[in-house]
């Protein structure tokens, strides 16, 4: 078993490499330990957990009034415009900026999962834009997200909580709370929970907006019938 440590600025990353010889049947991923610190001179917590999974948060943490009343929070961002990939818009710039109302935060009460006909799962998407996507997937025990291509998209999955068994392509792994799993574009995936528990995962997933699959009818005519598919090709 080999450990590596990466040191940064504010925290400290330490990565625990368990290695598996090849075998026909499940395969164990990489775990991760991530231990934080406030400063140089502190000392890790000698009651962080070893089994690879990031240390929850205390119990009693308050939670701030908006995640307890109306549970997200929106603000004026800027409106991306293709020029500011090479000039950055800043608030010391002289030019005035397009701003939109958006919602930038969603709280754990707020966001809620809906039963998607003909599955075993519960969906809820917590952002949804033409280039990009997120949500949470609940599956009881019992429950999977059947096999499905993920075309032109690139997938990243995160488990909140559970253990679940995950095939992307023709490899199998379980996977604990705290992990992460990716699935690149092209590809076939599936979620199983097979243990006793709930499982709750994070995903976010991102396209081209205008892939080289555009035909003459121009980028505005395939962005709008992927974003519109959206929906269709994750859930089912």
């Amino acid at each position: 078993m080999d450990s590596t440590t990466h040191q940064v600025p504010e925290y400290a990353r330490r990565v625990k490499h368990t290695v598996v010889p090849p075998a026909e049947e499940d395969v164990r991923v990489t775990e991760i330990q991530l231990v934080i610190r406030q400063g140089p001179t502190s000392q890790p917590d000698t009651e962080s957990k070893s089994n690879g999974n990031v240390e929850p948060a205390a119990k009693d943490e308050e939670l701030g009034a908006w995640e307890t009343n109306e549970g997200t929070v929106r603000g004026n961002v800027v409106v991306w415009q293709p020029s500011h990939q090479l000039y950055p818009q800043s608030d010391d710039t002289d030019v005035e900026l397009e701003l939109e109302d958006d919602q930038i935060a969603i709280s754990a009460s707020a966001i809620t999962t809906l039963q998607i006909p003909g599955t075993t799962f519960s969906f809820a998407k917590t952002l949804h834009t033409p280039y990009m996507g997120a949500g949470v997937v609940d599956i009881p025990p019992g429950g999977e997200k059947r096999p499905k291509n993920t075309r032109t998209m690139q997938i990243v999955f995160f488990v909140h909580y559970g253990k679940v068994l995950v095939t992307v392509n023709d490899t199998r792994f379980r996977i604990s709370t705290g992990g992460i799993w990716t699935v690149p574009r092209g590809n076939y995936y599936r979620i199983e929970n097979d243990g006793e528990g709930p499982a709750r995962i994070f995903f976010s997933q991102a396209w081209e907006p205008c892939p080289r699959l555009c035909d003459a009818t121009g980028p505005v005519v395939w962005v709008s019938w992927y974003y519109a598919a959206l929906p269709v090709i994750f859930e089912s």
